[in-house]
C-alpha cells in the first residue's frame, strides 16, 4: 500500500497544543505597548531585533538565545531586545528551501518553538508573509514586519493591522530601494487602527 506523509496540524491545532498563558499575554501586551511608545518617540530608547536569518530545527539552542537575549536587555537602560524568530524564510527564487513553517516535518517544531519563546520571555518578533501566518503567529508577537518582497502587498498589511492592533509593525520598502509605497502602507496603518492602536515604522533595507 502507498504511504502517506501526514498533514500538518492545523493552527487551531498548534494553537490548542501550544497555548499562549495568561500572564504571557499580559507580558506580551506590556512589551508591545514599550516598543510603540519608543517608536512613536514618545518614551526614550532603542529596539534591537536580533535572531538568525532563519530558524533551524535546534529548540533548545533558540531557547537559549531568546533567554540570553532577554537577560541582555535588562543590563542596559532603555534597549529593548526582540528575538528575531524566522519562522519561514522568503526566497526570490522559488525552489530555494522556505524554512521550517513551510516543511510539513518541521511545522509544529517551528510553533513549538515560537510558543516556547512567547511563554517565557514574550520577546518574539518576526516577518509575517501571508495571511495564514497573521492567523497562526501574530499574536504571539511583540513586533511583526512584511518583507521587502511582499512591499505592495496592502491587503496583508491591512488584515495584520486589524487583527493585532496592539502589534507594532515594521514596513520594508521595495526592493528597488524606493520608500513611496512603504510609506503610504505606514499611513494607511494609522487610518486603519486610529490613535489607539500601535504604530508602523519604515525598515529601510538598501
Amino acid at each position: 500500500m502507498p504511504q502517506y506523509a501526514p498533514e500538518p496540524p492545523t493552527t487551531q491545532t498548534l494553537h490548542d497544543q501550544y497555548p499562549l498563558g495568561e500572564q504571557a499575554a499580559a507580558q506580551i501586551h506590556e512589551n508591545r505597548a514599550h516598543l510603540s511608545a519608543i517608536i512613536a518617540g514618545s518614551q526614550p530608547g532603542f529596539i534591537g531585533i536580533i535572531g538568525p536569518c532563519a530558524m533551524t530545527p535546534h529548540l533548545d539552542i533558540i531557547a537559549k538565545e531568546g533567554s540570553r537575549l532577554y537577560e541582555a536587555a535588562a543590563l542596559y537602560q532603555g534597549l529593548y531586545i526582540a528575538h528575531r524568530t524566522p519562522f519561514w524564510k522568503p526566497r526570490t527564487n522559488p525552489a530555494d528551501w522556505h524554512g521550517m513553517e513551510t516543511e510539513p516535518d518541521t511545522v509544529e517544531l517551528a510553533f513549538q518553538t515560537i510558543s516556547a519563546l512567547a511563554n517565557q520571555h514574550g520577546n518574539v518578533a518576526a516577518e509575517i508573509g501571508n495571511h495564514g501566518h497573521i492567523a497562526r503567529y501574530a499574536g504571539y508577537l511583540v513586533f511583526g514586519w512584511n518583507g521587502s518582497r511582499n512591499a505592495g502587498g496592502h491587503k496583508l498589511v491591512d488584515t495584520l493591522a486589524a487583527a493585532e492592533p496592539t502589534l507594532p509593525i515594521g514596513i520594508k520598502n521595495a526592493l528597488d530601494g524606493t520608500v513611496d509605497v512603504a510609506l503610504q502602507h505606514i499611513a494607511h496603518v494609522a487610518y486603519i487602527r486610529g490613535q489607539a492602536g500601535a504604530p508602523a515604522v519604515l525598515i529601510y533595507r538598501g
